[in-house]
């Protein structure tokens, strides 16, 4: 796994001080993210998952991924022309997250992109600004 949200916490850490509620500030806030996108989605069945999300709070990449694989799924659902660069630059923050996951994300990105060189360019400059 490649340290991106290690990275993002440091960042979060540095700006809200160097103690351990920082970070469960931080992952607070990644939950809330992925239960206000759910409700928007599913409506009052989020509350169901509740309990779910509450269980795996702790933080780790697992609930950066989901975060970021809910915000794909909730794009492939809108209309918009831009919808394939913004998800190759998630396909691309997940790789950078945990590497196998993301390349599975980036075969799949690849098979329906619409511009699929367009796509792959995209995808890789977060990674290539990343390994600099």
């Amino acid at each position: 796994q490649t340290p991106l949200l290690f990275y993002l916490g440091s960042l979060f850490i540095n700006v809200f001080g160097h103690h351990l509620w920082s970070i469960n500030i931080f992952n607070s806030l990644i939950i809330t993210i992925i239960i206000c996108i759910m409700y928007r989605e599913i409506g009052n069945k989020v509350y169901i998952l509740l309990p779910f999300m509450v269980s795996i709070s702790y933080y780790s990449y697992n609930l950066f991924c989901l975060l970021l694989v809910i915000i794909i799924l909730f794009l492939i659902d809108k209309k918009s022309q831009n919808k394939d660069i913004l998800i190759a630059l998630l396909v691309s923050f997940v790789f950078l997250s945990k590497q196998n996951i993301g390349a599975c994300l980036f075969i799949s990105m690849l098979f329906y992109s619409r511009n699929k060189i367009k796509s792959f360019i995209v995808f890789m400059i977060p990674i290539l600004m990343f390994v600099v």
